[in-house]
């Protein structure tokens, strides 16, 4: 699982910057907004054209937690909230393709609980990690309107503990409209 991430943000860890919120631009004037403890660091990066920005994030030790959040907003306009069938069936897709390689047999989708929101998520332990690559995932999606949110928590270390915190992160998730530059 990391060797392929490794090669997308690799620099990451180059340029973070601390913040307690990370803001993630959307093309409308609104951004995803998520705060995050004061010792884990964030880099917002630019993605392909027209697509919203991604998030790399953190935790206070970088071998043992990496958050990836990126939104994925519809390319025309008008479009209905997305439904809880639909952020789940996306969430099962994602624990299916995974299921191949992992330790477990079966892939639990589990709420994360999100208050006007929807968001669901399952966890998987890689049967055979390499020397330097991530043991343990945790995927899903988040719905806020319109907007669908994938995440992906790759973590070593205290599995329970540090996907704890990162559902914490992520039941944090909400929209604001987008601060003006000082």
């Amino acid at each position: 699982m990391r060797s392929f991430l490794s090669v997308a943000f690799g620099l990451c860890l180059c340029a973070s910057a601390f913040a307690a919120d990370v803001r993630i631009p959307l093309p409308t004037a609104e951004d995803i907004v998520l705060s995050i403890p004061d010792n884990w660091k964030a880099q917002v990066r630019p993605t392909t054209s027209g697509m919203p920005h991604a998030a790399v994030i953190i935790g206070p030790t970088p071998d043992q937690l990496m958050l990836l959040i990126s939104p994925i907003t519809p390319q025309k306009p008008n479009v209905p909230p997305l439904t809880d069938e639909r952020v789940r069936s996306i969430v099962q897709g994602a624990a299916a393709s995974a299921k191949s390689s992992s330790v477990e047999q079966e892939l639990p989708i589990v709420s994360l609980g999100l208050p006007g929101a929807i968001g669901y998520y399952f966890s998987a332990t890689d049967r055979a990690p390499k020397p330097g690559e991530w043991k343990y995932l945790t995927q899903g999606s988040i719905g806020l309107g319109e907007v669908l949110i994938t995440f992906t928590v790759l973590m070593n270390g205290d599995v329970e503990t540090l996907r704890q915190q990162a559902i914490k992160v992520l039941q944090s998730i909400r929209r604001e409209p987008r601060k003006s530059a000082p």
